[in-house]
């Protein structure tokens, strides 16, 4: 009977231990729980959410928004490849300028030379020196810009260059010439 007792008290001691066992497992895994989803959110706010931020940034200028800056608080490592992002971001603008700004440029040489070709054409064939002069005169100052412009003839002796028809104002006030002195080739 004694030894029964003995049993019955170890087996209770060993219920009881079971249970405190337990308990402290019970509590350890909840602090646990508590220390990782404190632990996540930190994470989430240090590291994930930056990241995020930066591939939303690269996406914006992998669609050609340029316009948009990135700024982050936090590591430095992330406010590094903010700023390196915004001067990417600044060079590919200031490349898209240039682009633009050459491609005007060809656009106005592409419209110069159909002017020039339109002219060829309209005076290949013409026998009129005055119709072939105000072609010339016209589209020279189409191409040019200029407001004003006189086309100049040599004669097969090489002599001076004279004033053969101007275009803009003042022009058809006068005979070919008329309001130009000639001018020596090589000369000036």
């Amino acid at each position: 009977e004694r030894l029964a007792a003995h049993r019955d008290s170890l087996q209770s001691r060993e219920g009881v231990a079971l249970a405190v066992g337990l308990a402290v497992v019970v509590a350890l895994g909840a602090a646990l729980v508590v220390v990782m989803t404190r632990q996540r959110r930190a994470l989430r706010a240090v590291v994930v959410d930056p990241v995020a931020r930066i591939v939303a940034a690269t996406e914006a200028i992998a669609r050609g928004d340029l316009n948009s800056s990135l700024s982050l608080d936090g590591a430095s490592e992330f406010r590094r490849i903010a700023a390196s992002i915004d001067l990417m971001r600044g060079a590919l603008g200031a490349a898209r300028d240039r682009q633009d700004a050459a491609q005007e440029r060809i656009e106005a040489q592409a419209r110069q030379l159909h002017d020039i070709l339109a002219m060829s054409r309209e005076i290949a064939g013409s026998l009129n020196l005055h119709h072939v002069l105000e072609a010339v005169g016209g589209c020279a100052a189409r191409v040019s810009g200029f407001t004003r412009v006189t086309v100049w003839l040599a004669g097969d002796d090489g002599g001076p260059l004279v004033s053969a028809h101007t275009t803009g104002p003042g022009d058809g006030t006068g005979p070919p010439g008329a309001d130009a002195a000639p001018v020596e080739i090589g000369v000036g």
